[in-house]
């Protein structure tokens, strides 16, 4: 399943403020579950962010995977570098 979180990846690094991120599908094919860790810059939209990946993200990700719904644990790291983000 990870290749199914890699366009996830490379899709969610793109949003404003968000400086890496990393997603695992763990669980079954039948019952996966998502862990989704994002590095985002210290003056972030946090509430942005996930509204993009509840919007955006995550309906794309499911449709992907055929699944009518995905369980996701998300956690925030900050960073306070400055410069080019890594995609």
């Amino acid at each position: 399943m990870r290749i199914a979180a890699t366009p996830f990846v490379a899709d969610i690094t793109a949003y404003p403020g968000i400086r890496t991120a990393h997603a695992d599908l763990t669980g079954t094919q039948h019952a996966p579950t998502l862990a989704v860790v994002v590095t985002t810059e210290h003056d972030a939209d946090l509430a942005d962010i996930r509204h993009r990946l509840n919007t955006h993200g995550l309906p794309r990700l499911r449709n992907a995977l055929d699944l009518t719904s995905l369980p996701v644990t998300l956690e925030f790291r900050f960073t306070t570098k400055t410069g080019a983000r890594t995609v």
